[in-house]
């Protein structure tokens, strides 16, 4: 984040072909709240994200066995 920022919400749609793998990049990760299902993720920080703090996310194609 470049600015402070209060109450944080990211909704991601992405092919069902292919994971995501996300990381957030916050002082106390168990606050950082996910929703995902296949081809959806919706990450929610109920607290002040701060500059030089945020998340980052991968996608892969989804293998036979997931």
């Amino acid at each position: 984040m470049a600015h402070p920022t209060k109450n944080f919400t990211i909704t991601i749609r992405y092919p069902e072909t292919m994971t995501i793998r996300h990381k957030p990049f916050v002082l106390h990760n168990k606050m950082c709240i996910p929703l995902e299902a296949p081809g959806y993720l919706r990450l929610t920080y109920d607290s002040w994200m701060l500059p030089m703090r945020g998340m980052a996310w991968e996608f892969d194609k989804r293998s036979m066995n997931d």
